[in-house]
């Protein structure tokens, strides 16, 4: 049934292996309408820009899909900006589905990730990490 909806919607490019969709389309199946309309509703209102100062040293990523029709870039750049330990991760041609389309890209993603916050463990940033921590 969300078949349509999850090319048209979740994937970037639209080339998206059919088990990835076939994944995603289950997710929505199994997702009730009461659930989805109420999610909508919380989405629209949701903004906790002021929390964000709470990372503001930890070493962060913002990822987003190039392609993002529900959760446009412009929102990532957004956050990316308010964090400045933030490093900005777009995945080109990807949709709102990016860690399901671009498995290996985002996994590399998260191990730079990773590696930046050992480092900063180690480093004088690192106490300022732990302590907001």
């Amino acid at each position: 049934m969300c078949a349509p909806i999850v090319r048209a919607a979740g994937c970037g490019s639209r080339r998206v292996r059919p088990r990835v969709v076939a994944l995603a389309t289950a997710m929505l199946n199994d997702t009730s309408v009461v659930t989805m309309a109420g999610f909508l509703g919380s989405l629209h209102d949701f903004d906790e820009r002021e929390s964000l100062a709470a990372l503001a040293v930890v070493p962060t990523f913002v990822l987003c899909g190039s392609e993002d029709l529900m959760t446009p870039i412009r929102h990532s750049h957004v956050i990316a900006a308010l964090l400045p330990a933030a490093r900005m991760v777009s995945i080109e041609n990807a949709g709102h589905m990016v860690i399901l389309e671009r498995a290996a890209e985002v996994a590399d993603a998260i191990r730079t990730l990773v590696v930046a916050a050992e480092t900063a463990a180690t480093t004088t940033t690192g106490a300022a990490l732990q302590v907001a921590l």
